[in-house]
């Protein structure tokens, strides 16, 4: 607590640095196709945000493709002596030429730069910039394309989209396209979709054609989507990746080593096969002896979730104090979304083996009492108990600051008393919330 003051003013000093400049306008970004003696302008406001006095240089930079600076007038390009909290108007005019030899995008940005900054300590030099991207047509025929293919689960039906961009002057007169679809265990292919055919498609229009696809009758897996895609004199091809799923957990390993009288972490890799969300899985963990198949024991995994495709590693903890050392049956039971299924294993307790050991198991309340406090449930309670502790450190650095004042607050204000007087150092201090009575002692201390 000792050093809070100190960072803080610190955060009230600099954190202006981060957003010391601001500007504003219609917008700040404008995608422009390209014509022939094209003219735009706009007014911009460039508000300093610093907390000193700043000057600033206002010019256009090359971000790539033709490069477009002469085209642009910044007037003023240039402001000196902006106040904290003034604002300044400057207007960026664009006339650009009949003709652009060089076709596709071309980026300009109009940026804003901090010339002059006056600061004390670590500062930064604050800068934005206003974009202009332009595209400018192909004089050919030039066609664009893209395919995706969703993931879906059995028995479902989903779109394999075609989406297109004609980027050249002349009409694309037709486009469609044939997908066929391979099981990749088998490398067999199942199916052939074909789209629609689209006609006449004009300079800048981007148009989308599509098939349905039904995974009805076809097993779960990966599979494989080749679109062959015709336009005018054309043909290419492009190749995704995609999945059907069903509800299902898979479990690719788990712990199996174990160290006689101490309590062990677990772990069971599992993955999710279904294109949905599974919001509760449960794992229970239950061991058998391999002679009798008496089951001796079990413990459960902290409660989770399976986002789509997602693998996860759940954690468990196994006490094995008044087991033997020797080899068990381990059954893994998950429960997820209204389904069960149980996976065996065998394990083995020993000792001086590879297991990672703990004193205790964090957390025995919530693996006794799973269906009451899930893992969200924990979430939000260590999140209150963060919110409490910084309301309390809050509270008893403001009784502290009423009381004492911190000498590094002293040091600092001892800097910027080198070049500002008490008048523009106190409205400072006041604009970021400390009282008069508290600045008064403050500045007379720094002046002995």
């Amino acid at each position: 607590m000792k050093k809070l003051s100190f960072y803080l003013l610190i955060f009230v000093l600099l954190v202006t640095s981060v957003s010391a400049l601001r500007i504003s306008g219609d917008k700040v970004k404008f995608n422009i196709p390209f014509e022939p003696n094209y003219t735009l302008s706009k007014t911009f406001t460039v508000t300093n945000n610093d907390g000193y006095i700043s000057s600033y240089d206002i010019f256009p930079i090359y971000m790539g493709g033709a490069d477009l600076r002469e085209y642009f007038t910044v007037e003023p390009n240039k402001f000196e002596g902006v106040g904290s909290g003034d604002s300044r108007e400057f207007k960026v005019t664009l006339n650009l030429p009949e003709k652009i030899d060089y076709p596709g995008i071309t980026e300009t940005w109009v940026k804003v730069k901090t010339s002059k900054v006056n600061s004390v300590g670590i500062s930064a030099v604050p800068a934005l910039a206003i974009r202009y991207i332009f595209f400018i047509l192909y004089p050919f025929k030039y066609l664009e394309w893209g395919f995706s293919a969703p993931n879906l689960n059995v028995d479902e039906e989903s779109s394999f989209r075609i989406t297109m961009n004609n980027l050249g002057e002349p009409v694309i007169n037709s486009a469609k396209a044939n997908i066929e679809i391979i099981d990749m265990r088998t490398n067999n292919s199942v199916t052939t979709l074909k789209t629609s055919t689209t006609y006449n498609i004009q300079s800048k229009e981007t148009p989308e054609i599509k098939a349905t696809f039904s995974s009805v009758g076809l097993k779960p897996g990966q599979y494989k989507a080749i679109a062959t895609f015709s336009w005018d004199e054309n043909i290419s091809t492009e190749e995704k990746f995609f999945r059907i799923g069903q509800m299902d957990v898979v479990m690719h390993n788990f712990t199996r080593l174990f160290e006689v009288d101490s309590i062990n972490r677990m772990f069971i890799n599992v993955s999710s096969g279904w294109n949905n969300k599974i919001k509760h899985l449960d794992a229970k963990i239950l061991i058998y002896d391999l002679e009798t198949n008496q089951e001796l024991t079990s413990f459960k995994a902290l409660s989770s979730s399976l986002d789509p495709w997602e693998n996860k590693k759940l954690e468990a903890y196994f006490d094995t104090k008044g087991l033997e050392k020797k080899e068990y049956k381990a059954v893994i039971e998950f429960k997820f979304d209204g389904l069960i299924k149980k996976v065996e294993g065998i394990i083995r307790i020993d000792e001086n083996i590879n297991a990672e050991i703990v004193d205790e198991i964090p957390g025995k309340f919530n693996l006794n009492f799973s269906e009451v406090l899930t893992t969200m449930n924990l979430m939000i309670f260590l999140l209150v108990v963060f919110l409490l502790i910084n309301v309390y450190l809050l509270v008893t650095y403001v009784i502290k600051k009423e009381k004492k004042i911190d000498p590094e607050v002293i040091i600092r204000v001892k800097k910027l008393q080198e070049k500002y007087n008490d008048l523009y150092i106190k409205d400072l201090m006041i604009k970021r919330g400390w009282d008069e009575p508290t600045i008064d002692k403050i500045l007379r201390k720094a002046r002995k």
